[in-house]
């Protein structure tokens, strides 16, 4: 599969990104799925989970009657680290995506493993 141009006089083309966005996930849905799942859905749910669990936790040794300014002011911050935290590995997913788009792109079968790498 050779990479689209930009078509007539350096147009971009939406529709043909979205069809070769969706050819590559046609070819590779199991990299797709594991890559969204890994490195996408998983962190971002254990990051609001863990800000859930953060907040539950202030709110009962509160009391639940009021919330304390310096409360608020350590949640937010921990809301950020959280954030930072689920947002790592989303860098890192989509790096092996751009990695396994390219290696699909000269014709080769990506793996997660060599995209990793």
């Amino acid at each position: 599969m050779a990479l689209a141009g930009p078509g007539p006089a350096g147009k971009f083309r939406l529709g043909g990104v979205i069809g070769d966005t969706l050819s590559f996930i046609g070819r590779n849905p199991v990299l797709a799925l594991t890559v969204a799942v890994c490195f996408f859905a998983l962190p971002s749910l254990l990051s609001g989970l863990l800000t859930f669990a953060y907040r539950e936790r202030a709110a009962f040794l509160v009391g639940g009657g009021g919330v304390a300014p310096f409360s608020i002011a350590v949640y937010v911050a921990f809301l950020l680290f959280a954030g930072l935290l689920a947002a790592l590995p989303a860098f890192l997913g989509h790096a092996v995506l751009s990695k396994a788009v390219l290696e699909d792109a000269k014709g080769h079968r990506p793996s997660i493993a060599s995209c990793v790498q």
